[in-house]
């Protein structure tokens, strides 16, 4: 459990791994989103500081999801129409995926299936009571975190999620025996460095268990 981490152990963990710390622009948004009543003029302009995140923003309007008859082309209109929920969820991807920087082409297939993990999690907790949307799509999404943080540091993980892959005993058991750490510690620490929830970090911590 997180309480049996010593500083010893998160030492030995982290050694060689950068953890990347969460982004100034994520803390503006993310202090503004938990307002009682979010300014949408300011989280536009916030937004649109960053070509990257304005852009997810008007992809994720015009999607076929939305079902929109005239394309949106502003971000400020975007920002208001998806709402405070999809927003926090959108805007926490994107500069996650950002921050934990990597060979385009390699993590392509990484990206693709957390942003659908974290979409199935949401899908869940309007079935199950208790869970907040937003929760379980950051839950989803920095699920495996560790992994491509771990592929940074690791030449041969590749070797090792393959051998993993084939044997009947927790993935994190095989990462220990050749790397002396896990993906599942990594994602934990990762969910400190950004200020998640305790119990989420811990369900981080303990998804292989």
């Amino acid at each position: 459990s997180p309480a049996d981490l010593n500083a010893e152990d998160v030492t030995r963990y982290l050694r060689g791994i950068k953890i990347p710390s969460r982004p100034q622009l994520l803390e503006e948004i993310d202090r503004e989103l938990k307002r009682d009543n979010p300014d949408m003029a300011l989280l536009g302009r916030l937004i649109q500081k960053d070509v990257s995140l304005s852009a997810a923003v008007l992809k994720t309007i015009n999607s076929p999801f939305y079902g929109l008859q005239k394309k949106v082309g502003s971000v400020a209109v975007a920002v208001q129409m998806l709402g405070l929920r999809n927003l926090r969820c959108l805007v926490t991807g994107l500069v996650l995926k950002q921050a934990v920087a990597g060979e385009a082409a390699s993590l392509e297939r990484f990206w693709d299936s957390s942003e659908k993990v974290a979409s199935i999690s949401a899908y869940l907790s309007t079935v199950l009571p208790r869970i907040p949307r937003d929760e379980a799509y950051t839950f989803g999404l920095f699920r495996e975190i560790g992994i491509p943080l771990m592929m940074q540091r690791f030449p041969d993980y590749r070797d090792t999620l393959k051998r993993a892959a084939g044997l009947d005993i927790p993935m994190t058991v095989v990462e220990d025996e050749v790397h002396a750490t896990n993906h599942a510690v990594i994602g934990y620490m990762v969910s400190r460095a950004w200020g998640l929830p305790e119990a989420m970090s811990e369900a981080l911590l303990l998804h292989h268990d």
